[in-house]
């Protein structure tokens, strides 16, 4: 038993590395860490139990002056709560979960189990029975049967609170409800698994973020509140009576031998209960370092108080608290605010004050310096001076010596909080949240500060501020880039603002940023946005930087940035599953990469580089160390290597799945019973080397078709075909230690013959298509540790969906797909490709819907591929032997085929395939004897795929049913199924740079279009295109709300209308200037208003040269839409060929006239920028005008048409419509005119 618990804990891993499918990357790992935050403390008998950062440690307190670290075991991430009853340590952790550790050995702690929750748990309580737990979190509380430790269960949810403390008794429940009208709640136990509410304390609380602030003495409890403890007698349980009130703010408490300690940020009371409705105040001590105080524990007059810096034991004796030890490994800092990296020196700043740590060895830092005093919300370093920016103050420090850092300076502003600081020369930049920018000038070499001018950003609040020789750029709250000429400090000079592109626009107001940061390197601007994204700016103009990539998949929390060449990492720092580090690779900045996702660490503040390695900040106050990995460049040539041949008996392989970090793979057989088969991949041309084998039970089944492997937790999950599945649960082992058997999970009735499983490592979920006997896929949690799966539960799909044969998964979109293999009397009929919404960690997922692949196009068996990046999916069909390319949506919007490449090969079907989507290459085995492998090139975009090369293996090595690739190391491994089994190495070659000219489409046909041309001054042409009469349909019933109902519009009259989107060219000729941000005489003019559009039109009439105006909104719809019903006017999806938009578009306006025009002979009618119509903004088409005439209101918001290149196709649509303030102005709104033929029609002058 202790063999194998000990082969678990030496695989346990610290962090989760989730690598992209297929990506070839170095994946990030930790190699040192500084600051280990104690924030958790529980005793019993001579030990005591507490954490440091993610570790439970046991300490041997037989010596409380003393105390001698034992055994540690990982958990998954810091705990908010420990508890102790008899053998079992219990811990609340603060991602949602709570850990059961078997402590019966202190040299050898292990986990039993591992609840999961979706909410950050707060608190918990464990019966003295040891029979029910108690758990606390943001919202309800969760009992859980823990009879059996290694399977334990919620039973019942008590809601109606938001709660903060919990504690009990043999026979009753106490809560502390942390904002509602009842500060506590009393719950009868006599049924322990149904608690049931009996009484509570009619007080108010103010208990929020107190996760410790509850005691029963007797028949009095002692809640803490920010104001002071409540004292309450409970005798009467039905009514609680409040009795008084002792202290201030108090953040844990404990009971010691007639004593109540209470502790807060900077010290200890202890409080005598002689009288427990009258407590006094006996002894305190108030020397401790400012620092958070999570929970504390007592025996009898000791004290155990678990800080943020350290363990802190004490003794109580009459009237005075005597400090006997601490302990911590390496003292943590509290909350972090600020990293500056100098040299080999990491400056780290928190709430406690500012520390320096040595990084010459990355893997083992030393802490030089600590300083007690007030934190910073940012820090900068120029020379040998560190300025620091807190709440109302800047503050200058000498660093030279950094053993010994000395402030030179302080000045005081305001008491406002500062977002960001940035030095550059002589110069000192701070931002505020409460947006004003204050700019100081340095003298006395750097150490004094000079304030010359304090102004508000025109956009308000400040996020980020940089400085760099005399520009200053900011980002604002609104998520815009604005930069200043500073040259002279006391008048800067706003130069220009750049509106960035967001996925989603409009961006609600609830999801605006709230961190940013601005790097700048060379010639090039990073640029990251919580809630935005990551932008990259061409900076060889500092004045007018060139935005020319940039990543914005998905909404994230993502605050700070470094670079490493070709590297980009972002760290996040959020409340859902946001504290992670993304990697991007820049190699092709007009198509950045996200290549790998590290997650998950504790509120990441911060990210720097030192000597090659990253170093990042975290919530608790700890640094982190980790080694910045680069691109593995796939090379050699398509060729086969080498082979490895199992023993007898291991026959068949027909499920794989790899574990790139380690550099292992997993092969299960089709046998009775099934077999899991260990391989070691092997550096380089090395040939794999099996490893061991895992025989299943009789009682498990046989034929494995699908398994998943979590390297992260060191398990792999292998499904049988048998009805119910049995899943299979077994440990990876080691290097010397073989694979091993946890346990099995058995589904229910008819959830069976699973042929497919993907896993999300990210919320540790994997999910099962059901086979030929059940409709539906199957959700799995995979907890930590020894314990088994649980089932989630299963969804159905469609109709006539069923013998789900292939899967993908993309984390970035939180959706899978489904390929099925369906059959009946009349043979194979065309597969469905299923879409579902993952949900969240257990909750089901949702089923969205299905296509139909083409006739022929079935038996989705072996092979699918995805590549999350290009939003791609590709699908090997058994009947049809082809390789079927589909392109995928975020939310609910379901696939579209769009080609289909023949794999005939050696007069067999397909088998098992492989994508290296870094190089954009497919790798599709046969089924004959021997084997061809086939190198497909994926295409770029939508194109189609098609052949490269193929290779033969050799006699023996064919049927090949399972594949598994290694990009990180450039080769791919395919299992045969044969007696026994074989897996054959093949290496993967690099794509050559040279890319695939994109045919020109052959414009749809269309009349010629009558047209006249004007010209301006300076003989600039105006063109206009003539609109005849007509009647259409307005609006959609496919699109938004906005867009209904749908209604007849008659325009009974002719006009003409803009060939192109007003040019700057043409606005320069009237008005004499150039607003544009994107220059370029033949681009759209933009940075607009629909104010500013009717000054432009008033000059332009006043040339007599025509009337015009904008047009209005069924104008504008009539000759978009120019004969057309359909939600595009032009048929496919070829939207590349019609509009510039986010997918083509580079994040620039582009010169008008380079797409097809639509029927009427207008071009960039959709995209390139949105075009303001003449009508006020309304909700939806309900007595709208049907005779073309605008919708005119006093509404100062108008409506503006026709999308542009930040949006996304489906704002393309040609209903598509939004809501714009008439003032705003943004670098993708311009413009297009109506010129009138008849003099009579309505105008607004």
């Amino acid at each position: 038993m202790k063999q194998n618990i000990l082969i678990m804990l030496l695989t346990l891993t610290l962090i989760i590395s989730f690598n992209l499918t297929g990506y070839a990357v170095d994946p990030l790992t930790e190699v040192g860490h500084y600051g280990e935050n104690i924030s958790a403390v529980a005793v019993s008998g001579n030990i005591a139990v507490i954490n440091e950062d993610i570790k439970i440690r046991i300490l041997d307190i037989t010596n409380p002056n003393q105390p001698v670290p034992k055994g540690h075991v990982k958990i998954d991430a810091i705990p908010n709560c420990l508890q102790v009853v008899g053998n079992f340590a219990y811990s609340a952790t603060q991602h949602g979960g709570v850990s059961i550790i078997d402590i019966s050995d202190p040299t050898l702690p292990f986990v039993t189990a591992v609840i999961p929750f979706d909410s950050w748990t707060n608190n918990l309580w464990v019966r003295p029975s040891n029979d029910y737990a108690y758990v606390g979190f943001n919202g309800p509380v969760a009992v859980v049967d823990i009879r059996d430790k290694f399977q334990p269960k919620v039973v019942s949810q008590l809601y109606g609170f938001d709660l903060n403390s919990i504690s009990g008794d043999d026979g009753y429940l106490y809560v502390v409800d942390s904002s509602g009208s009842q500060a506590l709640k009393i719950y009868n136990l006599a049924n322990p698994a149904n608690p049931v509410y009996i009484g509570g304390l009619n007080h108010t609380a103010n208990a929020w973020g107190l996760y410790h602030a509850l005691v029963i003495y007797g028949n009095t409890a002692y809640v803490a509140q920010h104001d002071g403890i409540l004292i309450v007698d409970i005798q009467d349980k039905t009514l609680p009576v409040l009795k008084g009130k002792i202290g201030n703010s108090r953040r844990a408490l404990a009971l010691g031998s007639g004593v109540l300690f209470a502790s807060d940020w900077g010290g200890l009371e202890a409080w005598r209960l002689t009288d427990p409705h009258n407590p006094y105040l006996e002894a305190w001590k108030w020397d401790y370092p400012a620092g958070e105080v999570v929970q504390n524990a007592s025996l009898g007059n000791i004290i155990f108080e678990a800080r943020c810096q350290g363990l802190f034991i004490t003794q109580h004796s009459g009237s005075s608290l005597n400090r006997l030890s601490s302990y911590s490994p390496t003292p943590g800092f509290g909350s972090s605010n600020g990293l500056a990296i100098k040299g080999t020196t990491a400056f780290f700043d928190a709430i406690e004050g500012l520390a320096s740590v040595d990084m010459s060895n990355p893997q083992n830092p030393i802490l030089l310096q600590r300083l007690q005093g007030r934190g910073s919300m940012d820090i900068a370093i120029s020379g040998d001076i560190l300025y620091r920016a807190g709440w109302g103050y800047v503050e200058a420090w000498n660093i030279a010596n950094p053993s010994n850092m000395i402030k030179t300076y302080e000045y005081y502003i305001d008491g406002r909080y500062r977002e960001s600081i940035s030095a550059f020369g002589n110069k000192v930049a701070v931002s505020s949240g409460m947006g004003n920018v204050y700019l100081f000038e340095t003298q006395n070499s750097g150490q004094t500060l000079v304030l010359r001018s304090n102004f508000t950003p025109d956009e308000g609040g400040v996020l980020a501020v940089t400085v760099q020789n005399n520009l200053m750029y900011l980002i604002t709250n609104t998520g815009n880039l604005m930069i200043y000429d500073i040259e002279n400090l006391s008048t800067p000079v706003f130069k220009k603002q750049y509106i960035l592109p967001v996925e989603y626009s409009p961006i609600p107001s609830w999801a605006g940023p709230w961190r940013a940061e601005i790097l700048l390197i060379g010639t090039n601007m990073h640029v990251v946005i919580a809630r935005r994204g990551y932008y990259l700016f061409d900076n060889s103009d500092p004045l007018n930087p060139v935005l020319i990539g940039s990543y914005r998949k998905f909404e994230n929390d993502f605050g700070s940035i470094v670079a490493d060449g070709n590297m980009v990492y972002a760290a996040g720092n959020g409340w859902n599953n946001q504290n992670k580090i993304l990697k991007f690779d820049i190699t092709n900045p007009t198509q950045i990469r996200l290549v790998e996702i590290l997650g998950t660490m504790y509120f990441l503040e911060h990210i720097r580089l030192v000597n090659g390695y990253l170093v990042t900040t975290e919530g608790r106050g700890s640094l982190r160390i980790l080694r910045a990995g680069t691109v593995a460049p796939v090379r050699g040539q398509f060729r086969r290597v080498n082979a490895v041949t199992f023993n007898s008996g291991e026959d068949l392989l027909t499920s794989a799945d790899i574990d790139v970090p380690h550099g292992w793979a997993f092969f299960g057989t089709y046998t009775y019973p099934a077999k899991v088969i260990k391989i070691k991949l092997g550096d380089g041309a090395a040939a794999p080397e099996r490893m061991s084998a895992l025989t299943f039970d009789d009682s498990d089944g046989g034929i494995l078709r699908c398994g998943v492997v979590d390297a992260q937790q060191g398990y792999g999950y292998f499904g049988t075909l048998t009805n119910p599945t049995n899943i299979v649960k077994f440990h990876l082992g080691t290097e010397t230690a073989p694979l091993r058997k946890v346990g099995t999970l058995v589904l229910q009735k008819n959830e069976g013959a699973t042929r497919t499983a993907v896993i999300d490592t990210i919320n540790k979920c994997a999910y099962f298509g059901g086979g030929s006997n059940s409709n539906g896929i199957i959700k799995i949690k995979l907890p930590a540790g020894e314990q088994l799966p649980i089932r989630i539960g299963s969804i159905a799909t469609g109709n006539l969906e069923y013998n789900l044969s292939s899967s993908v998964i993309d984390l970035i979109t939180g959706c899978a797909y489904f390929g099925t293999a369906r059959v009946d009397n009349s043979g194979a009929l065309p597969a469905h490709v299923i879409k579902i919404n993952l949900g969240a960690n257990d909750v089901l997922p949702t089923y969205l819907g299905s296509i139909t692949l083409a006739s022929g196009e079935d038996s989705l068996w072996n092979g699918a591929m995805i590549d999350p990046e290009s939003g791609h999916a590709w699908w090997i069909t058994q009947g049809s032997r082809t390789i079927v390319k589909t392109r995928l949506y975020s939310g609910n919007t379901l696939p579209t085929r769009l080609s289909a490449l023949d794999l005939k090969v050696d007069g067999t079907s397909p088998g098992a395939a492989v994508i290296d989507p870094i190089n954009r290459f497919a790798y599709v085995a046969s089924n004959a004897w021997p084997a061809t492998i086939t190198q497909v090139d994926l295409g770029m975009g939508d194109d189609p795929p098609k052949k490269v090369s193929s290779i033969r293996l050799n006699q023996g090595e064919g049927n090949i049913q399972s594949a598994v690739i290694d990009t990180m190391r450039g080769y791919a491994y395919f299992g045969c199924a044969t007696w026994p089994g074989i897996v054959v190495k093949i290496e993967l070659p690099a794509r050559t740079p040279t890319p695939t000219p994109t045919p020109t489409p052959t414009p749809t046909p269309s009349p010629t279009p009558v047209c006249m041309t004007i010209n301006l001054p300076g003989d600039v042409p105006l063109e206009l295109v003539k609109i005849p009469a007509g009647s259409f349909q307005m609006g959609s019933d496919n699109g938004d709300a906005c867009e209904k109902p749908v209604h007849t519009v008659n325009i009974n009259y002719g006009f003409y209308v803009g060939k192109y989107e007003v040019t700057q060219a043409q606005w320069q000729a009237v008005m004499g200037n150039n607003p544009s941000e994107f220059t370029g005489n033949n681009h759209p003019v933009e940075q607009v208003s629909w104010l500013d559009a009717h000054d432009f039109i008033t000059k332009l009439n006043d040339l007599q040269v025509g009337k015009f105006r904008l047009p209005s909104e069924s104008e504008w719809e009539y000759t978009c839409r120019a004969g057309t019903t359909s939600d595009y006017y032009f048929v496919g999806t070829d939207y590349e060929n019609y509009a510039w938009f986010n997918d083509n578009g580079a994040d620039i306006t582009h010169t008008v006239g380079q797409k097809i025009p639509n029927n009427f002979g207008l071009y960039d009618i959709l995209g390139n920028v949105w075009e303001w119509c003449e009508d006020g903004w309304h909700d939806d088409y309900t007595g709208a005008p049907n005779d073309g005439s605008p919708w005119v209101t006093t509404e100062i918001s108008k409506t503006i048409r026709g999308a542009s290149w930040i949006n996304n196709f489906y704002q393309l649509r040609s209903a598509n419509r939004q809501k714009m303030g008439q003032t705003k102005k943004a670098s993708n709104i311009g413009l297009r005119l109506v010129m009138e033929i008849n003099k009579n029609l309505w105008m607004v002058y």
